[in-house]
Formats: structure tokens, C-alpha cells, sequence
């Protein structure tokens, strides 16, 4: 865990990891999801459930 001052300071920790396929946020405010939605940078994001992770892209891939 990383400790962070708001929910800005997060997406900026999260978007300078190395990592990023797949990124999930858990949050009850439309104002935090409509700015993870433009500004958290993954391949795969998911509102309010759990991240599927690689399985998405076999998924997608299979089908």
C-alpha cells in the first residue's frame, strides 16, 4: 500500500507505476469515476468490482 493525500495524488502514484494493464476503482463519487475514466492510465478499467486481470484479453481474444 501506498499512503496518499487524495484521490489525485493517487491517480498520479498509480499512472508512475511500471505496471498499468488492468486498474479497478471502488468509489462512490460520479465525480472520481468520470475523472478515472479520462485520466487513470490503463488498458482495462473496471468501476466498482473486482479487476479480471489477463483473463479479459484471452477472453476477448478466444471469442
Amino acid at each position: 500500500m501506498i499512503k496518499v493525500s487524495d484521490f489525485n495524488e493517487a491517480l498520479e502514484v498509480a499512472n508512475n507505476t511500471e505496471y498499468g494493464l488492468t486498474g479497478s476503482l471502488y468509489s462512490n463519487s460520479r465525480e472520481n469515476i468520470v475523472k478515472a475514466k479520462e485520466d487513470f492510465h490503463v488498458g482495462n478499467l473496471y468501476f466498482n468490482r473486482k479487476c479480471t486481470g489477463a483473463w479479459l484479453v484471452f477472453i476477448l481474444w478466444w471469442f
